[in-house]
């Protein structure tokens, strides 16, 4: 179920192996309990731990170990204990680390997180099942949830920063050096459909028959999608100190009547309700908006009709930032359906008209090249005769974080670059598409990386970062930080 939970403890030997830094933790650090507030269990520069959060976490630990087939003793069970409050206040400090310096929450990352932790074995992600979760066993909106996952991600990102700071092997930093230094200049031009557009000779007929037989093999993009329309009843939070869940508790109340009686109406709920907005919406699907609401919050309400039949009712929904939830019906479905060939038989046409025009492109493309790589004429030469502009780049490195100056981002022709020969005047191993033209290319000038140079700087480069100083640096780093900062805990015996 939640894969990053079960998997995190591989091995009997890394269980010994935690469980021993736990009983060092708790011998040098001791335990207190005061100032920790009704409900916490520990406590770090502020950052809490709810005694829901440790329950949820321990009786995963303690699951996997009954999985196995292990009765624990009592003095085992507390040692578990304490490694899931230690690795809170790990965690905890290195987020503070992180946050202190500057780094944020990757969106993508949070997301890519949240997206493992709740996928099943074949990697399908259930966004009902992960809010349905979150709320029922956790006890948490989504949006806290998602909080929580952010601090986290910006502990991962620190604690990566330091090690890449400062640990590499002795080959990678030679791969490094040598990668940096490596570097390439090339001469090239640019052949656009329009220089191109007099040699193409197009042919613009398209027939009866070639458009019956594209309309046959493209039928599933041809089929509409699936229509609904809604009635929703949304609440919207009055009083930000009131809890995201006790406002769900709320809504769900509010909502009884009308979501137990089918034939209720909606509208007149709503004026009723005074609090309650009414909403009717005309054909919706996906890709449309409903006005006032969310993209997000859209889905989530189609979502939540996945299930139902027409005139039925779903649960009730809340928003991703806990701030207003929904009652939705279904009043109406229309079924996806395939489009008739007359409907779309001009779109076929232009279709298959671009798709002749591109093919004859990249044919006259590839013919050019193969002509000039064989050719024993400069590339000033052959563009010259084809009236076309000859560039040429600065040095540039095998960087894939960085563009080729002046050609701009594609990976392949800088991959190109750099596994050809490397001779002056050598062409690129075949025209590259960049952007919305094609580019054919040859050497221009190759300096490589002096390694005497390295030589002189290996040993300088590896005293600052061999495995042992990277180790060595984050733990004195998360030392330091957890001298400054405020940690209270409850002995584990005493839960």
């Amino acid at each position: 179920m939640i894969k990053s939970i079960r998997e995190e403890i591989s091995s009997w030997y890394m269980q010994v192996i935690l469980l021993l830094l736990v009983l060092s933790f708790i011998s040098f650090y001791g335990w207190s309990g005061s100032g920790l507030g009704s409900g916490n269990i520990a406590s770090v520069g502020g950052e809490k731990m709810s005694y829901a959060d440790f329950q949820f976490q321990l009786q995963n630990q303690l699951q996997y170990f009954q999985n196995m087939g292990v009765e624990l003793k009592e003095n085992e069970r507390q040692a578990i204990q304490s490694m899931v409050i230690n690795r809170f206040i790990n965690e905890k400090i290195l987020y503070l680390q992180g946050e202190e310096i500057g780094f944020v929450a990757s969106g993508e990352g949070v997301k890519k997180s949240i997206q493992t932790m709740f996928s099943d074995s074949e990697g399908n992600f259930n966004f009902e099942f992960y809010q349905n979760f979150v709320r029922n066993r956790m006890g948490k909106t989504p949006s806290a949830f998602e909080k929580e996952e952010g601090k986290r991600n910006i502990a991962q990102q620190y604690q990566q920063w330091v090690q890449d700071a400062s640990m590499q092997s002795p080959l990678a930093l030679e791969n490094e050096f040598t990668t940096q230094n490596n570097k390439r200049a090339i001469t090239w031009v640019e052949i656009t459909k329009s220089s191109a557009q007099e040699k193409l000779g197009t042919d613009k007929s398209i027939s009866d028959e070639d458009v019956q037989s594209y309309y046959e093999s493209h039928q599933s993009q041809y089929q509409t999608m699936e229509k609904k329309k809604l009635e929703i009843l949304s609440l919207q939070k009055k009083d930000e100190s009131q809890s995201d869940q006790d406002f769900y508790d709320e809504s769900k109340k509010l909502f009884q009547w009308a979501k137990s009686d089918p034939q209720t109406n909606f509208q007149i709920f709503a004026e009723n309700e005074q609090s309650a907005q009414w909403i009717n919406t005309d054909w919706i699907t996906y890709e449309d908006t409903i006005e006032t609401l969310s993209n997000e919050n859209t889905a989530l309400l189609l979502n939540a009709t996945l299930r139902l039949s027409k005139d039925g009712i779903s649960e009730v929904l809340q928003s991703r930032d806990g701030k207003t939830t929904f009652l939705v019906k279904l009043v109406d479905v229309q079924e996806p359906k395939t489009k008739s060939l007359e409907e779309v038989r001009d779109s076929i046409k232009s279709e298959m008209l671009d798709q002749r025009k591109n093919d004859a492109f990249e044919n006259y493309v590839q013919n050019l090249y193969t002509q000039w790589s064989s050719s024993n004429k400069s590339i000033q030469q052959l563009a010259g005769s084809h009236k076309l502009n000859v560039q040429t780049s600065e040095l540039f490195s095998q960087d894939p974080t960085s563009d080729i100056p002046v050609v701009s981002s594609n990976a392949d022709l800088l991959q190109d670059v750099f596994t050809v020969a490397g001779q002056k005047g050598q062409w690129l191993s075949k025209p590259f598409l960049v952007d919305d033209h094609f580019v054919i290319a040859q050497i221009h000038n190759v300096e490589l990386p002096n390694m005497d140079e390295f030589k002189q700087k290996k040993s300088e480069l590896w005293n600052v970062s061999s495995q042992e100083v990277a180790s060595m640096h984050l733990s004195d780093l998360s030392e330091r930080k957890r001298e400054s900062t405020k940690i209270i805990q409850i002995q584990p015996g005493s839960l």
